[in-house]
This record gives structure tokens, C-alpha cells and sequence, in this order.
């Protein structure tokens, strides 16, 4: 080895080196073979291995090395070797300096312990470059975070304040305020997408990195952390796509032109003016409840203010809805234009969808994980980007209603505001209802009318309800608009404007108007058909398999009575009461299956047999008997006819819960079929102490007492029904009807009311009998001819035979009366022209 080594250092050459090297070597083996204790042979080796890149060799001799020799200077510096072979820069690194320590010359270390540094100085610039960026992209979120947190709860502040007037004084900062912070949101969003794929691919590298420290089981480690990591990253990606993924320009509605709907153009037309900023471009019909502008074109058309102006009007809100509270909610409509609050706006439209569409690729792959990081940014962003536009919106119809207030004052403000959202509860209704209608009749519907569905006496507590406490919550930082009773507050303070002073409802602007209506109802029809077909697929898809899991489970009662709640819905009774029977066969002290086949026997109309089931529960289950047991008791008894039964169920159930509304509803009816008109006024008393502004209750109390011939009585209380919901048409027409029996000829005033209220109960496009018979007696009461002989004429397809004389007989007396006018030289009694489109 000694001659190797003078060989080396007067760098012979390789010919003459080679044979000593070669002796040296063998002499190495033999040496280690005899398991010396000195290192020598064993350093001769790994180096010689190591200019030879003899890897194999080289590996087994540094292993040898640090088995017997674990502490050498020498196995220190080899293992350094061995480590950069395995590109394990840090640990090479260790390796060398321990070597140094120990006393192997620098130079002979310096170039391993370089190439481990530099190996290592990437990966650390451009993991600190990394961090730094990461942390100002957070030094970003938190800012926008505090900003959009700070700037909602101002304008929370701003409603809690006395004067609100002075409160949005310089409002013109706070919007351009607001205005900055939401773009910048919305750019920011992008911004952060790209920095969110390279966080989701530094984590787990960090993380794998760190983990390579780690004997033993470091590759294994480093291999689930890069497995589990793929997922995030993959999220991080789909993140980016939805941004590109195109944005649905089609505007929906259809379009009502000025040749169509003069009357209802003249109106549109008239506010704008009275606001003070230019009409609509477009007004299109809706197959909802919604009222609501938006602007169409570039963005420099839009901040040039020459976008395309478009209202769109939900069929659904129109029934009931005065003109003056139109007028309003339409200059608050107007509003969003005067402010500009429709210029803008299309970048952060544009990210709330990108981010919806986010959402919903993550949702798809029903694999969400905690450490998913792409998912928690986007439940973070979302919630920062919400707080901050939600905020923006809340201060935009702040300052639309202050629009709408000044123009036609804060009665017809909040007068059309409550409208819209009773409308809304109630159309909610009517859709769940239509669904559940077409799945019980397993076939699709071929009508849908909501003026025609009044609501059953448990919808109506609930719709009730909600209207109370839609109403009357308070305005909180999630909302996009203030609350209702907070937006009654304020706008009662701010300047004030005067009511239109047209009477009529906005349907009798319509021409045409039935045509329109059914149009629509068509649209809602084929909605209602497609959400009925898909929730049958959904429910016969579990049917099958809940029978699958009863096949396997037959002692199952749960399963049984969840099968026989899905055959309820699908309108297969006999399954159902199948399915209950089961159930009880296998768990007899389960009450909820008697009380379920109770309910599938009134559905099927078999009221005695759901009477007789339900009685039977509860002499078996005395203590599980509530409030709802007897009200479904009641209202077997009510279907039935049996109205003594009916009334002893539901007093039962008044005493088991007298907080509920249709416990003092019900009865009270059942009692006003009983002749009991004065019981009857009692309940709905109570039902008005628990609901003050139920318009049903009233109502129901007004005929009560019209029973009882106390006419002052009830026209107060359906004059306050229609004040609690001017689309009551059954109030106008019973009050036509009242103030019709007590007009006389010292009181021609009271038959013009009657007109007006008649007008107005057949404002909706349906034709009714009921309300088209006071309608023309009305008109005969005011001796308008031409207006009465056409209403009867509209009349009589409706009537039956037996009815028909009667009108058929006044039909001929006025075309008499008219013919001996005309004949004489008088013209015939007709309204005024501007209101001949009422008729």
C-alpha cells in the first residue's frame, strides 16, 4: 500500500501504478478476510473501489466499515461518500464534518463537503424564496380578511344607528371603498390559484424531505406523504380549470314589448322618470318570484351608462301586488341604475362562479380530506370573499331603498317588500306541494295554478312562521341584503315621497293577461315535472335499495318503516301499509308504525279506518300521546264530516299545546261548520295572539262574525286583511260583498269601494265564479252596463245549469235597460277610460 501510495504522489503512470495497485488490493482482501482489527485493509479497499467506481465493492467494504469500525475518522469520511452516492446531500454533509472533527485533513473533505453544501443550497434558497412568498400570500388573505370583516360590521353599525340619514353621509367614499376592495378580491383569488398548486407541491416535498431523516422507515413514510399529497394536488389543479370553464350569457325570461303591454311599459316608464335616471331597455317575464335589474354589454358600454337595461318581472309575485307598492319596489329597482351599482360588478360575478364551480369538482370526487389544502383555501376564501361582497350588496340596497322612499314614501315601501316575501314562502309552497302531488299520482301534472292552491292549515302555520321570522330577524354579516324589519326601520327615517296614487293591481295592467299567465304556468309546469321525475328516481332508487337491505335484515322495523315512508311518498298506499304492518309484526311496541299506517289511510281518504288506527295507539301507547296525535286525530274526524268528533280532538290537542297556530285555526273552523260562530271567533282570537298578522285568522274571524250579522266587526277585520296581504283575493270579494248589502241610494260611495275591492279580487288571471258574481254586481250596483254584460258573459261558462238562470235573466234585463238608453238618445254608463283596462 506504501508503494501505491509513493506511486501516486510522483504521479506515475497508470501502467506502472496499475500492478502495484492490483497487489495492493489482493493484499487488502486477504487482510480483511482475516478479520483484523486495524482499518487499513479496509480504507485501501473503499478507496481503491472508489477509483475503479466499483460501486458494488464499495458499498459492502463502507458497510464492513461501520460495522466493525463505527467510530473511525475513516468510516465517517466513506460514509459521506456513499451518502452523496445517494444524493442524501444532508447526511453526507454530517458525515464529513464528523470526519473533520476527527482529524482527516480538510483537504481531503473540502471538494465531498462542497459538493453536499451545494447539492443542499437550492433546494434551501429556493425553499426560503418559497416561504416568502407564501407568507406574503397570507399577509394578503389576513388583510383581506380584517378589511372585509371591518367593513360588514360598519355596515351592520350603520342600520343600528338612530339617524341613519347622517350615518350614510359620505357614502360615496365607503362605495369607492367597497368598490376597490372587491376587485382586488376578485383578482386576488386568481392570483392566489397558482400559488395554491405550488404550496400543494412544497408541503409534501418539504415534508418527504424531512421525513428522509428518518431511519428505517423514511421511504416508506416519504412514499404515503406523497401519496396522500396527490389528492391536494389534483384539487389545487381542478381550482385553476374552473376559472376557464365558459360563464352561461343566455338571459332568461320571456320578453314583454311596449306593443304588447302598453300599460304596464307606461308605468315602467313613468318611475324612471320620476327617479330620475332613464327606463328599461327590456322587461321579461319570470318563472319565479323575483324582482330584480340587471345591465347587458361591455364594460365600457356599462360605465358609459349605454349597457342594456333590463327588468325582470317572476310571474309568481304579481298576484296580489298593488301599484303603488310596484311603483316602489320598482324605484328601488332604479336605484341599482342611479347608483351604478349594475356597472360593475362582473369580476367578482365571475369568481363567485369560478369558486362554485371549485366546489363543485371537489364535491364530485366525494373524497374531501382535512389535509386537502386547496379545499380549506377555498372554504376560507369563500367565506373572506362572501363577507366582503355581502357587505357591498347590504350598502347598495341601503341606498336603493333611500331611492325608493324619496320617490313614493316608506308605507308603499314596506307595504310591497312584505308582498314579495310572503309571495316567496308561499310559491315555495306551491312547488313542494305540486312536486308531492305528482309523485303520489305516479303520473306527470297537467296543471299548475298556485292561485288555486290555498294553503292547508299545517302550511299555513308554517308559512306563518317563517314570515315571522324572516321578518323579524336581525340583520347579520352573512346577509347580502339588511334584514326586513331593520330595512322598515331605517327607511321610516329617511326623506319621505308620496304614495301613487293609483288604485289597482299590477295584473290589470296587463293585456292579454291570461294568455301570459298561462304561458308561464306552462314553463312552472314543466319545471315542477322534471324536479317530480327526479326525486321519484331518487326515491324508488332507495326503495330498491331498502328492500335489498330487508331481504337480508327481515327483523329490521326501521327499515321497514323507512321503505313504507318512501312507498307513501311514490302514492303506493297498499305497499305502505304493507310495509307499516311488517313493521309492527316485528317490533310491536313501536308507536311510530301504528301512527304512520294512521297516515297512509288518510291518504288514501279512508278516514274512519286512520280514526279507528290512530285511537287504538293511543289507548296502547298512552304516554307517547301529543299534540300532533291528536290534531291528526281532528283532522281525520273534520275530513270525515264528523265535526263533534273533530272538535273534541283538537280541544284535546290545544291542551297538549296552545302555542302552535293551526291548534286555534282548525278548531275554530270545525266550530264555524258546527254553527258555533262564537266558539269559532274565540279560536281564531287566539290564533291572532300567537300570529297578530295572520291575514287568514282575520279573515276567518270576519266570516264569523258576519254569521253573527256583526258587520262593523268583520269589515274591520278583512280590511286589516288586506292590509296584513293585499293578494287576499277571497277578503276583497267578501268585503265587496259586505260593503255591496250595505250601500244604498244615500251611499253610492260604499258601492264605488265594492267596485274597487270586486276589481281587485279579479285581478289575477284565473276567472273565479264567486268573485266574477260580485264583480257584476257590483258594476250593476253602479250602473255600468257595458262592464256588467261583458263580466256576465265571462260568468256563465263558469256556472252550472241551476245558476245559470238567475244571471241569464239579469243578463237580459240589461241588455234591456241598455237598448231603451240607447234608444232614447242617452249613452250608456261606462267608467272613465283610464280605468277600462280594470274590467
Amino acid at each position: 500500500m506504501s508503494a501505491v501510495s509513493t506511486l501516486e504522489q510522483g504521479n506515475a503512470p497508470f501502467s506502472v501504478l496499475q500492478p502495484y495497485r492490483r497487489r495492493a488490493q489482493n493484499l487488502a482482501r486477504a487482510e480483511t478476510l482475516k478479520n483484523v482489527n486495524n482499518p487499513t485493509p479496509w480504507i485501501a479497499l473503499a478507496k481503491f473501489s472508489l477509483e475503479d467506481k466499483n460501486n458494488t465493492e464499495f458499498r459492502s467494504v463502507v458497510s464492513s466499515m461501520g460495522q466493525k469500525f463505527p467510530n473511525d475518522k475513516h468510516t465517517y469520511y466513506f460514509q459521506g461518500i456513499a451518502d452523496l452516492k445517494d444524493e442524501n446531500w444532508k447526511a453526507a454533509e454530517q458525515q464529513f464534518l464528523k470526519a473533520k472533527e476527527m482529524g482527516v485533513p480538510e483537504a481531503s473533505i473540502a471538494k465531498w463537503l462542497k459538493m453536499a453544501i451545494d447539492q443542499q443550497r437550492w433546494i434551501w434558497e429556493y425553499a426560503w424564496f418559497t416561504l416568502y412568498v407564501v407568507l406574503a400570500w397570507l399577509v394578503g388573505l389576513a388583510f383581506l380578511y380584517v378589511a372585509g370583516k371591518f367593513m360588514s360590521s360598519r355596515i351592520v353599525r350603520i342600520l343600528q344607528k338612530e339617524n341613519i340619514v347622517q350615518a350614510l353621509e359620505g357614502h360615496q367614499i365607503l362605495r369607492s371603498a367597497y368598490r376597490l376592495l372587491v376587485q382586488f378580491a376578485s383578482v386576488y383569488y386568481y392570483i392566489s390559484l397558482p400559488l395554491l398548486v405550488v404550496v400543494s407541491l412544497a408541503v409534501p416535498l418539504t415534508l418527504g424531505y424531512a421525513l428522509l431523516n428518518v431511519p428505517y422507515l423514511n421511504l416508506w413514510l416519504v412514499a404515503l406523504v406523497f401519496i396522500l399529497s396527490l389528492g391536494s394536488i389534483w384539487t389545487a389543479c381542478s381550482g385553476i380549470w374552473t376559472c376557464f370553464v365558459g360563464i352561461n350569457r343566455e338571459i332568461p325570461g320571456k320578453i314583454i314589448s311596449k306593443e304588447e303591454q302598453p300599460g304596464l311599459w307606461a308605468l315602467v316608464e313613468e318611475v324612471a322618470e320620476k327617479v330620475g335616471t332613464r327606463p328599461v331597455d327590456q322587461i321579461r317575464l319570470l318563472q319565479s318570484t323575483t324582482i330584480a335589474v340587471s345591465e347587458q354589454g361591455n364594460v365600457l358600454k356599462r360605465f358609459r351608462d349605454k349597457g342594456t337595461r333590463i327588468l325582470y318581472l317572476g310571474v309568481g309575485v304579481l298576484d296580489g301586488l298593488s301599484v303603488d307598492a310596484f311603483s316602489c319596489i320598482l324605484a328601488h329597482e332604479y336605484g341599482h341604475f342611479l347608483n351604478r351599482d349594475t356597472a360593475g360588478g362582473a369580476t367578482a360575478m365571475r369568481v363567485d362562479i369560478a369558486m362554485q364551480r371549485f366546489a363543485q369538482s371537489v364535491a364530485s370526487r366525494r373524497q374531501i380530506r382535512w389535509w386537502h389544502i386547496a379545499f380549506q383555501f377555498l372554504r376560507f376564501y369563500y367565506r373572506v370573499f362572501s363577507r366582503i361582497t355581502f357587505g357591498a350588496s347590504r350598502l347598495q340596497e341601503i341606498l336603493a331603498d333611500r331611492v325608493a322612499v324619496k320617490a313614493y314614501g316608506a308605507a308603499s315601501f314596506e307595504k310591497g317588500l312584505r308582498h314579495v316575501v310572503r309571495r316567496s314562502v308561499e310559491y315555495d309552497y306551491w312547488m313542494n306541494r305540486g312536486v308531492s302531488e305528482v309523485l303520489q299520482a305516479q303520473q306527470a301534472s297537467k296543471c299548475f295554478g298556485p292561485v288555486n292552491a290555498p294553503p292547508s292549515l299545517k302550511a299555513l302555520d308554517q308559512i306563518e312562521y317563517m314570515l315571522v321570522q324572516i321578518i323579524n330577524r336581525p340583520t347579520d354579516e352573512s346577509d347580502t341584503h339588511p334584514s326586513d324589519i331593520d330595512r322598515f326601520t331605517y327607511t321610516r327615517k329617511m326623506e319621505q315621497g308620496d304614495a301613487d296614487s293609483r288604485q289597482g293591481m299590477v295584473w290589470q295592467l296587463f293585456k292579454n293577461k291570461s294568455k301570459i299567465y298561462d304561458e308561464l304556468s306552462t314553463g312552472l309546469l314543466t319545471l315542477l315535472n322534471e324536479e317530480a321525475s327526479y326525486s321519484d328516481g331518487l326515491n324508488k332508487m332507495n326503495i330498491a335499495y331498502l328492500n335489498g337491505q330487508c331481504a337480508r335484515n327481515s327483523k329490521a322495523a326501521e327499515l321497514y318503516e323507512e321503505l313504507a315512508h318512501l312507498h307513501l311518498i311514490c302514492g303506493a298506499h297498499q305497499a305502505a301499509l304493507n310495509d307499516y304492518k311488517t313493521a309492527i309484526e316485528c317490533a310491536p311496541e313501536k308507536e311510530s308504525a301504528f301512527y304512520g299506517k294512521a297516515v297512509v289511510y288518510k291518504a288514501m281518504k279512508d278516514y274512519h279506518k286512520a280514526a279507528q288506527v290512530l285511537k287504538v295507539a293511543m289507548e296502547q301507547f298512552l304516554d307517547s300521546v301529543s299534540f300532533g296525535t291528536y290534531f291528526l286525530l281532528g283532522e281525520c274526524y273534520q275530513n270525515a264530516e264528523e265535526y263533534a268528533e273533530a272538535e273534541q280532538a283538537f280541544t284535546e290537542a290545544i291542551k297538549q299545546d296552545e302555542t302552535v297556530f293551526c291548534a286555534w285555526m282548525t278548531p275554530g273552523r270545525v266550530r264555524a261548520e258546527l254553527n258555533q260562530y262564537a266558539e269559532a271567533i274565540q279560536d281564531f282570537t287566539q290564533a291572532l295572539e300567537l300570529f297578530p298578522d295572520s291575514p287568514d285568522a282575520l279573515f276567518d274571524r270576519a266570516m264569523a262574525s258576519l254569521k253573527l250579522n256583526e258587520r262593523d266587526s268583520a269589515r274591520t277585520d278583512l280590511e286589516q286583511s288586506i292590509a296584513k296581504n293585499a293578494s287576499f283575493p277571497d277578503a276583497h270579494r267578501e268585503l265587496a260583498r259586505l260593503l255591496l248589502d250595505t250601500a244604498d241610494e244615500s251611499e253610492p260611495a260604499l258601492a264605488k269601494q265594492a267596485l274597487q275591492h270586486a276589481r281587485i279580487a279579479n285581478a289575477s288571471p284565473v276567472m273565479q265564479e264567486e268573485s266574477l258574481s260580485v264583480l257584476a254586481s257590483a258594476l250593476i250596483s253602479v250602473r255600468n252596463y257595458p262592464a256588467a254584460e261583458r263580466t256576465i258573459k265571462k260568468l256563465l261558462p263558469l256556472l252550472t245549469d241551476d245558476s245559470k238562470s238567475d244571471w241569464r235573466e239579469e243578463l237580459s234585463r240589461i241588455q234591456a235597460l241598455t237598448g231603451r238608453e240607447e234608444q232614447s238618445g242617452q249613452e250608456p254608463v261606462a267608467m272613465p277610460a283610464n280605468q277600462s283596462y280594470q274590467e
